[in-house]
């Protein structure tokens, strides 16, 4: 995908600002991505529950959460750490990243996804 297509991609169909950042307050739904600008990195909220980071079809990292129930989104909480959710709002899955106000996580075009001030990241590259 070349990057005006995903760009174009961004403005149809992802509810956040930047393709590339989840900031605080935004979430990804099942089948949500977001996408590094140089377009060779998706990271999306699977149909499985898994969150997952691909490049070419595939898998470098994922959350290993596809085997939980009723997952239904991913937030960058106020605090700074990045959830998992099921629909009853418990977390399933976490960053362990609180207590970073002002963070946001990003798809980096070398493959990494980081939330701000690398308190936590895939560790792919």
């Amino acid at each position: 995908m070349e990057c005006e297509e995903a760009e174009l991609y961004r403005l149809l169909f992802c509810k956040n600002a930047t393709p590339n950042q989840l900031i605080q307050g935004e979430e990804l739904l099942k089948g949500d991505k977001l996408i590094s600008t140089n377009a060779e990195y998706i990271f999306m909220l699977h149909e499985s529950g898994n969150l997952v980071l691909k490049k070419d079809g595939f898998e470098l990292w994922t959350s290993d959460t596809g085997g939980y129930e009723n997952i239904t989104r991913c937030v960058m909480q106020h605090d700074g750490n990045l959830v998992l959710l099921r629909n009853n709002g418990d977390i399933v899955w976490e960053s362990n990243t609180s207590n970073n106000s002002g963070g946001s996580l990003i798809v980096q075009n070398d493959g990494h996804v980081v939330i701000t001030n690398v308190i936590w990241a895939t560790g792919t590259s």
